[in-house]
């Protein structure tokens, strides 16, 4: 699903960046990829380009992780699954362009915050088709201060480039096949 979702956001900010930019649809301006290949090496052959890149994954500790289910029986009868699990990713977004082309990749860095500025938020209502098990997703620019940064590109493996990272909250993992053993069945409650 994570995969699924971030190729999806991936093409509605290739959109907005080819309309912005009077670029046919068809052009590649964004890319779902690592930012260096596990031998150090610059992991796309394309160049002038943003990088869409995964650079962590946490659960989210406000998020309500049980689902209640009301069963036959008793008013006060109720089923709880515990497994749900709803996380935050951190997404890179890089603009990957060469040297002589600063002033581009600073555009495009700009195209890249006016686009989650004007759709901070994915729905089924302005989205419709958002992968599956996807309800809503919120979009957060998340600063780095410069250690934080240097920290960031040192775990890449890259040299900096001009970036901006998004939180995207809530991914939820349902698993709606529950063993039987992982569910309490019942709560009586005894006045």
């Amino acid at each position: 699903m994570i995969g699924d979702l971030l190729a999806y956001v991936s093409d509605d900010l290739n959109r907005y960046i080819c309309k912005n930019q009077g670029l046919s649809q068809d052009e590649q301006k964004v890319l779902l990829s690592y930012v260096v290949d596990q031998d150090g090496s610059i992991a796309t052959n394309e160049q002038n380009v943003v990088l869409v890149t995964l650079v962590d994954l946490a659960l989210d500790p406000l998020a309500y992780s049980q689902r209640v289910h009301s069963v036959s029986g008793g008013a006060l009868t109720q089923e709880i699954q515990y497994n749900s699990l709803h996380v935050n990713l951190m997404v890179l977004f890089s603009a990957y362009f060469k040297g002589d082309r600063a002033k581009d990749a600073l555009n495009y860095l700009t195209l890249i915050i006016q686009f989650f500025q004007s759709k901070a938020s994915y729905t089924r209502a302005n989205s419709p088709n958002l992968p599956n098990g996807v309800e809503r997703l919120e979009f957060s620019m998340e600063p780095l201060d410069f250690n934080a940064q240097n920290h960031m590109w040192g775990i890449l493996g890259a040299k900096y480039m001009p970036s901006v990272v998004y939180k995207v909250r809530m991914i939820s993992f349902q698993d709606d096949e529950t063993l039987d053993d992982e569910l309490i069945r019942t709560v009586d409650v005894v006045t």
